[in-house]
């Protein structure tokens, strides 16, 4: 869609990509919302530009729901914070906008230690202007987590 940022970003390539299936883009943000050191912050996102899951065909589906299950079990892997993986769906910064979200996947790792997002808690996010955002993966990080995404894709 034209005027949709994630739309725009898997047209001109997105940075910091861990895997890429037919349907979907793993990818690390830039702008995370989980710190590295709190369990990190990764993203799936869905090549076509559609509001919700309930778009999907059952091929799209499966994919979709599979690579998420496959980079959660991947961050508890590979990252030594992650202990717990929140999946969350949320779009609501773009419900507002004429275009809608573009559905993606938010995969926050949970550490007991963590500073920031209490342990137990519901995760919280201060408002969207505000630019709360935390250190991302690092690039050996980054590299652990795509080896392990590309040798257990078996779907």
């Amino acid at each position: 869609m034209e005027n949709c940022k994630t739309c725009q970003e898997i047209k001109k390539g997105m940075k910091r990509v861990l895997l890429e299936t037919k349907h979907t883009i793993v990818s690390i943000p830039q702008e995370p919302h989980i710190d590295r050191q709190d369990g990190g912050h990764i993203m799936v996102i869905f090549k076509r530009h559609i509001c919700g899951c309930w778009e999907m065909n059952r091929e799209e589906r499966e994919e979709y729901f599979n690579v998420g299950v496959l980079t959660a079990k991947a961050m508890i892997e590979v990252l030594p914070k992650a202990e717990h993986i929140n999946v969350q769906e949320n779009g609501n910064w773009s419900l507002n906008a004429l275009r809608g979200p573009h559905v993606h996947l938010h995969l926050y790792g949970r550490s007991r230690d963590s500073q920031q997002q209490i342990w137990g808690e519901a995760l919280s996010f201060p408002k969207r202007d505000s630019k709360f955002y935390f250190e991302a993966l690092n690039q050996e990080e980054e590299k652990q987590i795509r080896k392990y995404l590309q040798a257990n894709m078996v779907f």
